[in-house]
């Protein structure tokens, strides 16, 4: 009889005990492997992008960052929330996006002014965080599907090559588009993260937070509302806590992100000036031209070449364009392919990436903008591509898993191999931005027809003295669109500097009629009438840039630099002879004009205070003529002794009063010295002595350390009364 064989107690327990032990140790491993994975990840992204740091501003950072003068002030932080006029000095670009104002008004803090390195460290610290948000939700996503697979590799090489990709070079270059950029991804990746990595939270919906307030850095962000419903409906198998029903609770998750979205979507565009345009001439045109968008888009994400930071891609105009239709069997093929890919658990990671690149672009594809392609703009929509491409790479690699041991170690040298590869093309793209010059450099190689990157360029050749450079391109680009008002302008600036005065006028007036509610016309005019002594003319014409843009730093310069109208002109420094630190001869006929508010006692003197320095003088004589209420006059003289010297620097002090306390105008010229090869100039300031007051009589000559002359030659006496009101 056989005996029958029993398993002792003792010894199954300690197989289990040494199994969960196992267990333990290869979860620590694996944890030990994916912080590794994530540490060389961030080493990887940082080395692809260390040569970025100091690169310039451009584009849109010129009126969103450095004309902006709300942006210098952290007390502006609420305003930014309040009013979307401090997002730009241009009003055409005035939209309600506080966050990206709040994050470069604290860079500008922190780099002391417009140092680039802080606005990229900013930005590209938000994008690391991004990416490693984006591994796990990959990860989750994964997951969800039957079928063992290394789904934490995948994860992270799909992570590595979104990061990694040159295309995303253009975006994260690019300072304000960055900022609102990786701001709305995080936001929409964020949301998905807490939905996924938090299951307990999901009946609360905090999980739609993150996506809402990334609306307030850029409305694309919006679009989540969308991915999450078609996400919902891909995986419908996902727990739902609560007592709701799933069919219920589901309806109300994918219901929720609409409502919060779309509330915020309402409040942006509520808060939008009227002024802001999206910039497009033909809508239709536009929309017909995406579909084909979609596809160089699809097609640069495999095959990264011919990058520009401008294409010149116009839209079509006739439906007889074959690309037209080219663009539109695109969609319809990715579509059909999502859809086909959403009938199976393994493959329907495939189609929600699929379909998420396509909807991620529908935001850029359905507003009409003002231009039809952007690099920039695929930053959200090619998350979608590398989701399918990790769908489809679990697929791959879990019949690897059953190759041989070679075939998986040539396997990931390959992906290493490919990620180094695209790291190099990124770090080499970031060369690319170093400068405005080699930018635009750039542009003109790969899109020669495009009539902004040939502007762009002359202005980068006008800014190295290549002034005959500079015309022709702007004449090349001028044949292109010959109604271009900013085009206009630069080509006036080139021509005044090669002394082309009317032909230089003419242009000024074409741009301010094509574009009468753009700021930068007026701007551009006004210095133009400033550098050939027009500055009333001038003064009107930054008046209406101001009312037009109040935060444009230029006008407000240029408008304070109206009160020193001479034909020659250096922060506040009148030039009578000839300067030999700039090589440039003086003008007979500078003077420097202020205006001043003394008060409103129209029976009393108006009295300014002055300190005059006066350096390498040449027996020049100074003359002031004071203008209060009434047109009253009052015109008095240094004493010539009083600058004699012509190698001692002399600052003096006096005081000038005209009867009628109110408004007044100083104007402060140097006649009767020698204008020709003599080094010489006045520097104008108030003293330290009080402002402009009311005096009950008048002061002229008093708290000086000079005396001075009437137009007879004839001392004026000094003052014995003292002021007795001022404010």
């Amino acid at each position: 009889m056989r005996r029958s064989k029993e398993r002792s107690p003792g010894r199954s327990l300690s197989r289990q005990t040494r199994s969960q032990s196992q267990c333990k140790a290869n979860g620590a491993r694996e944890k030990s492997i994916v912080g590794l994975a994530c540490a060389l990840l961030v080493v990887a992204i940082l080395s692809a992008y260390a040569n970025h740091f100091q690169n310039s501003f451009h584009f849109d950072d010129g009126h969103a960052i450095i004309n902006n003068a709300s942006i210098r002030d952290l007390q502006n932080i609420p305003l930014f929330f309040r009013d979307a006029t401090t997002f730009s000095a241009l009003p055409s670009n005035q939209s309600y996006r506080p966050l990206v104002s709040t994050l470069v008004a604290i860079d500008y803090q922190l780099a002391h002014g417009l140092q680039p390195l802080w606005f990229h460290v900013s930005s590209f610290a938000l994008f690391i965080a991004l990416t490693l948000l984006l591994a796990l939700v990959i990860h989750h996503l994964l997951e969800s599907d039957p079928g063992p697979s290394p789904n934490r590799r995948v994860a992270l090489a799909a992570a590595a090559w979104w990061a990694l990709h040159p295309v995303n070079a253009d975006t994260i270059n690019y300072i304000i588009a960055s900022s609102g950029e990786v701001i709305s991804a995080l936001g929409v990746i964020a949301s998905f993260a807490i939905y996924l990595a938090f299951p307990q939270l999901r009946r609360y919906y905090l999980f739609v937070l993150p996506a809402a307030i990334a609306i307030l850095a850029k409305p694309t962000a919006a679009i989540y509302a969308v991915l999450f419903a078609v996400f919902r409906w891909l995986f419908p198998d996902l727990a739902v806590p609560g007592r709701r029903s799933r069919m219920q609770a589901r309806l109300v998750e994918m219901v929720t992100p609409f409502v919060v979205c779309g509330a915020l979507l309402l409040f942006v565009q509520h808060m939008t000036p009227r002024s802001w345009t999206a910039g497009a001439a033909n809508p239709l045109n536009y929309l017909v031209t995406e579909p084909y968008v979609a596809l160089l888009y699809f097609k640069r994400f495999f095959w990264p070449t011919g990058l520009s930071a401008d294409y010149d891609l116009k839209p079509f105009v006739t439906m007889g364009d074959p690309r037209l239709w080219i663009g539109f069997a695109f969609v319809i093929s990715i579509s059909t392919a999502a859809i086909l890919a959403a009938r199976s658990k393994k493959t329907r990671v495939i189609s929600f990436g699929l379909l998420w690149f396509l909807i991620a672009l529908l935001p850029t594809s359905l507003f009409p903008l003002a231009e039809v392609m952007n690099c920039y703009r695929t930053f959200l929509p090619y998350i979608g591509l590398v989701i399918a491409i990790a769908g489809a790479a679990k697929l791959f690699v879990a019949r690897l898993d059953r190759q041989r041991s070679w075939t998986k170690i040539a396997a990931t040298c390959a992906v290493a191999l490919f990620l180094c590869a695209n790291a190099y093309a990124t770090f080499q793209r970031n060369k690319v931005w170093k400068t405005e010059e080699t930018l635009w450099h750039d542009v003109v190689l790969k899109s020669p027809r495009n009539e902004r990157g040939l502007m762009g360029y002359g202005i980068q050749l006008m800014a190295k003295n290549d002034l005959t450079g500079a015309l022709d391109y702007f004449h090349r680009a001028q044949q292109l669109t010959p109604h271009y008002p900013e085009l206009l302008i630069n080509l006036a600036i080139a021509e005044d500097v090669t002394k082309q005065t009317v032909p230089a006028e003419e242009h000024f007036k074409e741009a301010l009629e094509l574009a009468p509610s753009s700021p930068d016309g007026y701007i551009y005019y006004a210095r133009y009438l400033l550098s050939h002594s027009r500055g009333d003319e001038a003064r009107a014409l930054l008046e209406r840039a101001l009312e037009l843009t109040p935060n444009d730093l230029t006008a407000r310069e240029l408008l304070r630099q109206t009160d020193l109208a001479s034909p020659f002109q250096d922060h506040g420094v009148v030039h009578i002879g000839r300067n030999e630190e700039i090589n440039h001869d003086g003008d007979p006929k500078a003077f420097v004009r202020q205006k001043f508010t003394c008060g409103i006692e129209r029976d009393k003197w108006c009295t300014i205070h002055f300190v005059i320095s006066f350096y390498k003088a040449d027996n020049e004589r100074l003359k002031i003529t004071l203008t209060g209420e009434g047109n009253n006059k009052k015109t008095v003289f240094l004493k010539k002794e009083t600058t004699a010297n012509p190698n001692t620097p002399n600052t003096q002090q006096f005081a000038v009063s005209v009867k009628g306390c109110g408004a007044c105008e100083v104007r402060i010229e140097i006649t009767e010295g020698n204008t020709k090869n003599v080094q010489s100039w006045a520097s104008v300031a108030l003293s330290n002595l009080p402002g402009p007051t009311c005096t009950d009589s008048d002061m002229t000559g008093g708290a000086g350390t000079i005396g001075l002359v009437n137009e007879h030659d004839d001392d004026i006496l000094r003052p014995t009364a003292t002021p007795t009101s001022g404010e």
